[in-house]
């Protein structure tokens, strides 16, 4: 599915194969790069990456412009299909950033991503996230199926309801390729109220910067080549960040 063979594919207890060690890698890499855009297009301060330590403070930003609203309300980042971050991340997780009230806050925070372990992945054959979004009626179809399968144990009903989404969706070899990293952050974390300098969330000035895990799902829709011979993989997106949308399923 994603260039590996077979056998590289075949988990083996105790042992991590190199494919796994690079996706991960290459995890911790896009999960930096989308918290720096995300930042970047939510607030209205300075983001700086520095040797990979992604940091923002936006109690200077507010000194300096004599207010304390680091919003910009007048950014609609999820609707823009061209935009970057709608292609690092789903539009259903940057709604839910976009719906948190921010108002009188001030973010100082500082986060670099270590390193990033997979810890599960699994394949979803035919649906896509475009396919439900333009046929919403399939949404949680395979969880219908297993539902249904643990109540009547009957592989008949299993079968008729696959084909009955097969016929929905018609000829279509793509899959959608779901993966859970483990994505290990050395970060100074703080949320502030402005108007009486509380600490609403984190941590005080001068404490060290913690280790802190992020459960981060990616997903990628694969597709069979023009030749016919093995897959195209598309581009991965963060579709959930610890668990905030649930694991974001669709299928």
């Amino acid at each position: 599915e994603l260039g590996a063979t077979f056998w590289e594919m075949i988990p083996i207890p105790f042992y991590t194969h190199e494919w796994e060690l690079e996706l991960g890698e290459n995890f911790s890499v896009a999960f930096g790069l989308a918290l720096e855009e995300l930042l970047r297009v939510m607030v209205k301060a300075p983001v700086k990456n520095e040797g990979g330590v992604i940091s923002i403070d936006t109690s200077q930003r507010a000194s300096e412009d004599g207010g304390d609203d680091v919003t910009d309300s007048s950014t609609d980042f999820y609707d823009d299909k061209d935009d970057i971050l709608t292609k690092m991340m789903d539009k259903a997780l940057l709604q839910k950033f976009e719906s948190l009230d921010l108002e009188h806050m001030q973010l100082k925070l500082s986060i670099r991503p270590m390193e990033s372990t997979l810890q599960h992945i699994f394949a979803i054959p035919l649906i896509t996230r475009d396919i439900v979004e333009q046929k919403p009626h399939l949404r949680g179809g395979y969880q219908r199926i297993e539902q249904r399968f643990q109540e009547t144990k009957s592989y008949e009903e299993v079968r008729n309801m696959t084909m009955k989404i097969t016929e929905d969706i018609g000829m279509s070899y793509k899959r959608t390729v779901v993966a859970d990293a483990l994505v290990t952050c050395s970060e100074f974390f703080q949320v502030v109220d402005s108007r009486d300098g509380r600490i609403v969330q984190g941590m005080r000035d001068g404490d060290e910067e913690e280790i802190v895990d992020h459960v981060v799902r990616f997903e990628v829709v694969t597709d069979i080549t023009e030749s016919g011979e093995g897959r195209e993989v598309g581009n991965w997106k963060i579709i959930d960040l610890d668990d905030i949308l649930d694991g974001n399923v669709f299928h």
